[in-house]
């Protein structure tokens, strides 16, 4: 993908695109049998999650249990969500490079092309940076009990059947009395934790890309206005620091709150407080992004109503109120909404930006 190459070849390695037609017959049936097994995986430590959290009887086990149980519930939702809607996900392709060519055509093709290579910088950085801080937070929650449940004088089937010893705390159906049963236990937990994760972070990794390029999109032609000479005025960008503090939901941080006030070791306590900055830090990108279509949308409101109309004849005057028409609603993503970004919620983005690009081109004519 043009504009999404590094989150959608991410999102191949958790199995969510398919591989080119041409590979070999092969390569498809391990790549489908690796899709299944992290599917039954995470699948399966989430159910164990859930049976622990309903037998579970210590408040600090509940407390450490489900911060990381809505982590994988989210993120299985996500992960399930993309595989059965994949197809649509993938038309966001054609989709942008249709908005790029006719922001190419109103804005002409070199600087169309710069300007878009400079304003996606952003987003690849933030991916990086997403799956790095994924990386620190899961070594640091599978440590976790290496050093804050040792092993100590307890015997080994004392410590093996100990929810306690392992990363998650899930329910053992079963009984272990050798070791490599505990490592088997241990390594699946960490895996499947570190699955979620990069489903977790990279999925939305995906949407904030999307919803940055059509948003580039909005300010390109908002320069394309800009640009028009001695009818358009520059405008001074706004500061937004201030609406900072409405970003920051507190929903998936109150658990992981919960846990920290019961957490009895030093290495415990930093796993968590790693949980919480992740979690602020997802949830401000999640507000962020969902406002930041809606800002980029209203700047080429304000852009249009300092066209100077009066001096313009009828025939342009009636095409700057169909500009305008559009930016009286913009489109809102909040919520369940943002994990419906598909090609139903992008058609919106194209047919207004369609009509944005083919006006402008009549008034540039």
């Amino acid at each position: 993908m043009i504009f999404l190459a590094l989150p959608f070849n991410l999102l191949k390695c958790i199995g969510i695109f398919s591989l080119h037609s041409e590979s070999s017959k092969w390569i498809l049936f391990v790549y489908d049998l690796y899709r299944g097994f992290i599917f039954v995986l995470t699948f399966t430590v989430t159910v164990l999650m859930t049976v622990q959290l309903c037998l579970v009887t210590d408040l600090t086990m509940l407390a450490r249990t489900i911060d990381v149980w809505t982590l994988f519930m989210s993120g299985i939702f996500k992960w399930v969500f993309m595989m059965v809607f994949n197809e649509e996900f993938a038309k966001l392709n054609s989709t942008l490079t249709q908005i790029h060519a006719q922001g190419r055509v109103a804005y002409g093709e070199y600087a169309a092309d710069e300007f878009e290579v400079e304003f996606m910088k952003p987003t690849r950085k933030i991916t990086w940076w997403y799956m790095f801080t994924g990386l620190i937070v899961t070594t640091i929650i599978c440590l976790s009990p290496i050093l804050s449940y040792p092993k100590g004088d307890r015997s080994d089937f004392e410590y093996y059947n100990d929810p306690k010893s392992y990363p998650l705390c899930c329910w053992i159906p079963f009984m272990l009395h050798e070791k490599w049963m505990f490592s088997v236990i241990f390594f699946s937990h960490a895996l499947a934790f570190a699955f979620v994760v990069f489903m977790y972070l990279n999925i939305d990794s995906f949407f904030f890309g999307a919803i940055y390029a059509v948003g580039g999109q909005i300010e390109l032609l908002k320069l394309s206005l800009d640009s028009i000479e001695n009818f358009l005025t520059k405008i001074e960008n706004l500061s937004c620091t201030d609406q900072i503090t409405r970003y920051t939901q507190k929903q998936d941080v109150s658990f992981a709150l919960f846990q920290l006030t019961l957490s009895t070791g030093v290495a415990e306590t930093f796993s968590v407080l790693g949980f919480i900055g992740l979690s602020t830090w997802h949830q401000f990108l999640n507000n962020f992004f969902g406002e930041f279509i809606i800002q980029k949308q209203l700047s080429v409101g304000t852009a249009l109503y300092n066209v100077p109309w009066w001096q313009a004849n009828k025939k342009i005057r009636q095409l700057l109120t169909a500009m305008i028409s559009r930016t009286i609603n913009p489109t809102v993503i909040t919520g369940f909404y943002l994990y419906k970004l598909s090609h139903e919620s992008f058609l919106k983005f194209v047919k207004a930006l369609y009509t944005y690009y083919m006006v402008l081109r009549r008034v540039n004519g």
